[in-house]
């Protein structure tokens, strides 16, 4: 698609708006990279090498061509390439040779996806970058405002082609003589895929005009008994098999989608997560974790994430001789040396009680339930509770080892914290500058 009258800055514009809406969406995955596709001259060469500067952004990859070549079409232009045909490039103006109609210089922005991702959220992008084709292709012109309008809009559309999005989201919200929604709903492709407690002789409808006697259905089910919808029809309570759509409700505000028994979206307050997992080691200091360790430290984290509780992960070399110092002075409990790359699960047991958990850069945990300590020598965050505050006085305090402090809230954020000399850096997971 041709966006008009568009510079090369203005397609990076562009395409950093689609990727922080995307990234703010789907919680700090940035599923599309950009791609500038420069054709040149040998006479150009050093000014386009000197323009096109890739490592002032860090995400931009350039493909040149040492050729001339008359201006390329549409239709072609994939071709020429070797690109994915339904993928969506966004075309500026060209500096061509009115002498000889030669192309010196022309500029693409393509939102490819970005490898690997989780399954379900790659199906999503790619369906979301088909809903931008199928709006826009058929023009031959359009305005970057056009496109950046779109985007929340086709965002939705998706939203609700993979469930009834707002109809969940609303339930999810309403309450019956003030009880939380709890329970859970399997959409069946076919009458006869789901195995039937109980059967309504006549269904009903599963749209919003029936939103409290939905809500009053939800009442009759749990995690294990669900309500089973079939063609936008609550047929009767039962159960099915894990390979179709299972919506459980996890409370006010929350909800989780289940596809082949995987937790694949997650709502809560308000917002969407896809299960992709967060990647919390490209966060961490530098050399913090041996790479054999990062996939064990990210399932750690997501456990974390997911409890219905905040928890406090404290990373160090010191971590035994600190648990010992605390829990000397009656400030933590010391155990054993638990190995959790050997039962990564444990981690949801030990992270129970308040306090932080205390675990070496091999993933040895040796300590829980510990107090921090740490005098206060500059201004924390009244917009931030104990976890993070003590922790920002705890890492002031240290200055001859690197502790890293890992804050998980309730609200289902995380923030990294760590110690460099005097300074302490933090990086948001949820919002990156």
């Amino acid at each position: 698609m041709r966006v008009t009258k568009t510079s090369y800055n203005e397609l990076l514009a562009l395409y950093n708006d689609f990727g922080k809406f995307m990234r703010e969406k789907t919680h700090n995955v940035f599923p599309y990279r950009l791609i500038v596709l420069e054709y040149y001259t040998q006479e150009n060469r050093s000014a386009h090498l000197s323009f096109f500067d890739s490592s002032k952004d860090g995400i931009t990859k350039i493909i040149l061509r040492n050729k001339k070549f008359k201006n390329l079409d549409n239709e072609n232009i994939a071709d020429f390439f070797e690109l994915d045909k339904e993928c969506v490039y966004i075309e500026s103006d060209c500096d061509i040779d009115e002498t000889t109609g030669i192309t010196k210089s022309a500029f693409y922005v393509l939102l490819e996806t970005v490898e690997p991702l989780n399954p379900i959220l790659e199906a999503f992008v790619n369906q979301y970058n088909s809903k931008i084709l199928e709006r826009f292709n058929k023009r031959s012109q359009i305005t970057a405002t056009e496109l950046l309008e779109a985007k929340e809009e086709l965002f939705e559309e998706c939203l609700n082609e993979l469930v009834d999005f707002d109809l969940i989201t609303i339930l999810s919200g309403s309450q019956y003589e003030k009880r939380e929604s709890f329970g859970s709903l399997i959409i069946v492709a076919k009458i006869e895929c789901a195995e039937y407690k109980v059967k309504f002789i006549k269904p009903v409808e599963f749209s919003m005009v029936n939103l409290r006697l939905i809500r009053k259905i939800l009442e009759m089910s749990d995690f294990r008994l669900s309500i089973i919808v079939h063609d936008d029809n609550i047929i009767g309570l039962g159960t099915a098999d894990k390979l179709n759509k299972k919506v459980l409700f996890n409370g006010r505000n929350k909800w989780t989608l289940l596809m082949g028994g995987e937790e694949v979206l997650r709502f809560s307050r308000g917002e969407v997560f896809f299960d992709s997992g967060y990647d919390a080691t490209g966060k961490l200091p530098k050399g913090i974790l041996q790479k054999k360790y990062e996939k064990k430290f990210n399932d750690l984290v997501n456990i974390l994430m997911r409890q219905k509780h905040g928890a406090l992960l404290i990373i160090t070399d010191e971590a035994q001789k600190e648990v010992r110092r605390l829990a000397s002075l009656e400030r933590g409990y010391e155990m054993e040396p638990v190995d959790l790359t050997e039962n990564i699960s444990l981690i949801k047991n030990i992270a129970q009680v308040d306090g932080a958990v205390f675990i070496n850069r091999q993933l040895v945990c040796y300590g829980t339930g510990v107090i921090l300590d740490g005098i206060a020598k500059r201004c924390g965050s009244n917009a931030r509770g104990s976890r993070y505050n003590s922790s920002i006085c705890y890492l002031d305090s240290k200055t001859t080892s690197m502790y890293v402090a890992v804050v998980f809230s309730e609200d289902e954020t995380m923030d990294i914290l760590y110690n460099e000399v005097e300074e302490i850096e933090q990086l948001s997971m949820l919002h990156p500058n």
